[in-house]
């Protein structure tokens, strides 16, 4: 029981990470906006000989605004689960199928919590680089 939790701890600290290590300490200025990451791209593309000011259209902020509420909404489902099964298991009174059956939703309630935390901090490292 306990190395099963010691293991869950680390698979989540290692999956919310990235949102620790791309942490800016301050806000970009206005003269120079962007990312470290987008200023040498953008350097590198005009040393290259490539149009670099071309504006952002404004198809990629919807779909990153999109992606970000689907999970937000998705990570209130998957809680939402946890506490239906927990509300199953504490009525159970004792019938091993129902105890079974409120067990199995909430260890899959956090098997899709554990995915959609994981697809968020992707979104995080990928969000970073663009």
């Amino acid at each position: 029981m306990k190395k099963s939790f010691f293991q869950k701890t680390v698979l989540a600290t290692l999956l919310l990470s990235p949102m620790i290590v791309f942490a800016q300490p301050e806000a970009p200025t206005l003269k120079e906006p962007g990312t470290a990451f987008g200023k040498l791209l953008k350097y590198t593309g005009n040393k290259a000989g490539y149009e670099t000011d071309v504006e952002e259209g404004f198809l990629v902020p919807l779909l990153g605004n999109l992606a970000l509420a689907l999970i937000s909404l998705l990570g209130v489902f998957f809680i939402s689960l946890v506490i239906y099964g927990g509300y199953r298991w504490m009525f159970a009174r004792g019938n091993e199928q129902e105890v079974t059956a409120a067990m199995n939703i909430i260890k899959q309630a956090f098997i899709g919590l554990i995915v959609v935390l994981g697809s968020y901090g992707i979104w995080k490292v990928v969000e970073a680089f663009i």
